[in-house]
């Protein structure tokens, strides 16, 4: 207790510093003031709820861009802004500002942030396996030339091109911690792909000493000197990794992004070189929902430095395609040693924390803080029995987080309750740990915190989805409720988005009405949803 009250005031202190001397700083990214409100068939579009495109499954064909600025963000001026000042929008509980990228089912379209996988078609336990691709690791019938190193700070690593010219950045673990940060990369990378999101195409790898080969003239920082690298570097560097018995050294190959990189996008605001980017970032659901997949996989380190934006040809144009990117921070790995206690549970800088510290006098005291912690050495510090969805933190606030609603939650929270134990295996097994008590530790507690963010979110609304008309009736899948719902129908005036109940009807079965558009009201008592159909057909959804 007293190390945590300690660390938390100079911590504090130190914030105070910072936040002087970064008064005069502007952020590179500007956000604008104003925006088009885009809306997907909401009653914001016009007079009419529903378009005739409702519902859209993929967003509309993106502008081209030209040249684009490329983007360098501090990650010192990251930390400082987002604990200190806290950009962007500000939800408002009592009046919650919705996200804008949804369509009127309630769900996410297509788009170049984002596109439907695991929860809208099931995949195989080969696709799950795979990844980005699968079927890419560097080429084991040549060399792999070093073209650029980095030696210097807590953690080496290199980029090399294999024999085919493939380039990929190579990244190890902290010497020892053997298989935890690379296996977390791996595996998270993996959970994050089939959750709908664009991430780099990871691999496990394994290599010995005369794979590498070292390229011309290649520079690097030594003792603050720009020099040559030579042969004996790459040996120094290899001596501060973990090696396997059999001399063979663990890694983990990112093989590039395509494209032309344009560096990290931000939580808040736009991109105002980017045509297409016209919804503020703390809008999207995209990004907020993450908040609810960085939590199931402990990802303390989702923050701008750690995102990726690419030029790229995106339904035929040239355009930005928004990546994640680094999960070495993510299960029970904070990338160069294990998480700490308080990761997941505090802010670096928590002055809500502090502040209950010093009320209390230290006498103050959570759960997370009285547990005793096991640390497996390629797992890290990793559990779910203090894990509380409804408070979990990363290392510092993010804008889009801090904006997320219960329909954000829940719609992320239905895709993390799909992954059956049996799937999370199999992502589990691509991160190629060499003792199988820790895949089956990182599975288990994986599925536990499953568990408690799909009864926390599905608690908080009506959990039903998937919801169709066949043979006159409306059907749904019922994720976790009552089970006990009634039904209500109106007639839905699209034009003025209005409705009219229909006195005696009620049940799963459709009214009898010439009009073109009906609405279900569904209810348990405490939560409800309402489902509008055109024509005999689903075309929104609102909870």
């Amino acid at each position: 207790m007293g190390n945590l009250l300690q660390r938390l005031l100079i911590a504090g202190a130190a914030a105070g510093i910072v936040a002087g001397a970064l008064g005069g700083i502007a952020i590179a990214r500007v956000s604008r003031p104003a925006w088009p409100l885009v809306s997907y068939g909401g009653a914001s579009a016009g007079k009419s709820s529903f378009r005739l495109d409702d519902p859209l499954l993929s967003e509309p064909k993106p502008l081209p861009v030209g040249k684009l600025r490329t983007d360098v963000l501090s990650d010192a001026v990251d930390f400082a802004r987002d604990t200190l000042r806290q950009p962007g929008e500000k939800q408002s509980k009592s009046n919650p500002t919705p996200s804008l990228d949804t369509n009127t089912l309630d769900e996410l379209p297509d788009s170049a942030w984002y596109t439907n996988r695991n929860y809208q078609s099931r995949m195989t336990p080969e696709q799950l396996f795979r990844g980005t691709d699968g079927a890419r690791p560097p080429s084991k019938d040549g060399p792999w030339e070093i073209y650029e190193a980095k030696l210097q700070g807590v953690m080496p690593g290199f980029r090399i091109r294999d024999a085919r010219g493939e380039r990929y950045v190579i990244k190890f673990d902290p010497l020892n911690y053997p298989e935890m940060a690379t296996g977390a990369d791996v595996v998270s990378a993996r959970f994050l792909y089939a959750l709908g999101y664009n991430v780099p195409d990871n691999y496990p790898v394994r290599f010995r000493r005369d794979r590498l080969r070292l390229g011309e003239n290649i520079r690097f920082v030594r003792q603050g000197r720009n020099v040559i690298m030579q042969e004996a570097d790459i040996d120094y560097l290899l001596s501060k990794v973990p090696r396997y018995p059999d001399g063979a050294y663990r890694a983990m190959a990112s093989r590039f992004v395509s494209g032309d990189i344009l560096g990290p996008f931000q939580f808040t605001g736009t991109r105002v070189d980017d045509p297409n980017d016209v919804i503020p970032h703390e809008r999207r659901r995209v990004l907020r929902g993450y908040y609810v997949f960085a939590e199931w996989l402990n990802h303390t380190d989702s923050r701008d430095i750690n995102t990726l934006d690419s030029i790229q040809q995106v339904d035929g144009v040239r355009a930005v395609r928004h990546y994640l990117i680094d999960f070495g921070a993510t299960l029970g790995s904070d990338s160069v040693k294990p998480k700490e206690v308080w990761h997941g549970h505090l802010y670096t800088i928590d002055f809500k924390w502090g502040l209950k510290e010093l009320a209390t006098v230290g006498v103050h005291s959570a759960e997370w803080e009285r547990m005793r912690y096991d640390i497996m050495p390629s797992v890290g510090r990793f559990e779910a029995s203090a894990f509380d969805p409804a408070t979990w933190k990363p290392s510092y606030p993010n804008p889009a987080f801090d904006n997320r609603t219960i329909e954000d939650c829940f719609w992320a929270a239905k895709q993390v309750a799909s992954f059956t134990d049996d799937d999370i295996r199999t992502v589990v097994k691509a991160g190629d740990y060499s003792d199988p008590a820790a895949a089956d530790y990182i599975a288990r507690v994986l599925s536990e915190r499953r568990d408690k963010i799909r009864n926390y979110y599905f608690s908080r609304v009506l959990p039903l989805d998937r919801f169709e008309v066949q043979d006159g009736r409306l059907k749904f899948r019922d994720l976790g409720g009552s089970g006990n719902y009634r039904i209500t129908w109106s007639v839905f005036n699209n034009a003025k988005a209005s409705a009219t109940p229909l006195e005696g009807a009620d049940g799963p079965h459709l009214p009898h009405s010439p009009a073109p558009f009906l609405a279900a009201k569904i209810s348990d008592g405490t939560h409800q949803a309402t489902v509008y159909i055109r024509n005999g057909a689903v075309v929104g959804v609102r909870r």
